[in-house]
């Protein structure tokens, strides 16, 4: 048969032998086709692939632990900290009784550190959990050069605490390292030694807590820097069960602490 010129189709025979010819052109379009269901296969597989992917991360996301609120939804209050590098301060707010495992959870919660209350909010002495951990107690407010302790699973009062000098919402800056102690996965860096007031930065900026190695269960040789306590005093453990401090009576607001080994971390779980 011949349409418009062009030979699609022949007959040959009595009819029940049916030689079917197709054109270059026809042919062309069965090739085409031919990569176009191929294509369409390769993308359908790549969507299922994408969507199992997008499943993992909102699994992943409905059960991580840090960030999941907003620090400014607590309504926190300003410390009465004084004599500090450049006048910082800390947003601060008692966010109850807890046990130390609780209150890690819910720092991580609002991407907050622990702030020491002895010298923020007044709870009085032994009030508050701090997050240096060694086994089966950490320590606790107040201490100068002394180092006080409570077992983890005692109520004390949990102080959250936030840098006033960066947003509250800025407080997602990745940490490089991975642990599980004690049933709770950590998130943590060592930043090396840094002055107290670049170690509260970069725990603000992780949503992140001033830790030392001994909290998530590893060892060190050497000091480690807490969460300062305002008012000239810089505190740092010197061991798993002893601390010191530094006091910087220059209320300038240009005087800074020593150099101190500084990490940082908070529980995702």
């Amino acid at each position: 048969a011949t349409f418009g010129g062009v030979r699609a189709v022949s007959f040959s025979g009595d009819g029940r032998n049916l030689n079917l010819t197709l054109n270059p052109y026809v042919a062309g379009l069965r090739s085409q086709l031919t990569v176009a269901y191929a294509t369409i296969g390769a993308l359908a597989d790549r969507v299922a692939t994408l969507q199992q992917q997008m499943a993992m991360l909102l699994a992943q996301a409905s059960t991580s632990l840090h960030n999941q609120l907003s620090f400014s939804s607590l309504s926190p209050e300003v410390s009465s900290n004084v004599c500090t590098y450049l006048g910082a301060q800390d947003y601060v707010k008692n966010v109850g009784l807890m046990d130390w495992k609780s209150c890690m959870r819910q720092a991580s919660k609002y991407g907050a550190a622990l702030g020491p209350s002895y010298y923020t909010m007044g709870y009085g002495a032994g009030g508050a959990w701090r997050s240096h951990r060694f086994g089966s107690v950490a320590a606790v407010d107040p201490y100068y050069d002394s180092y006080e302790s409570a077992p983890i699973d005692m109520l004390l009062n949990c102080v959250l605490a936030r840098d006033n000098r960066y947003d509250m919402g800025d407080n997602t800056a990745t940490l490089s390292n991975t642990v599980v102690y004690d049933g709770q996965t950590w998130h943590y860096q060592d930043f090396g030694n840094q002055y107290a007031d670049e170690c509260d930065r970069l725990a603000s900026q992780a949503g992140a807590t001033i830790i030392t190695p001994w909290t998530i269960g590893l060892t060190s040789e050497t000091n480690w820097r807490l969460k300062s306590v305002g008012h000239g005093l810089y505190s740092y453990m010197t061991s798993p069960t002893t601390a010191d401090v530094e006091f910087v009576s220059d209320c300038t607001g240009t005087a800074r602490s020593s150099l101190q080994p500084c990490m940082v971390g908070y529980v995702d779980d």
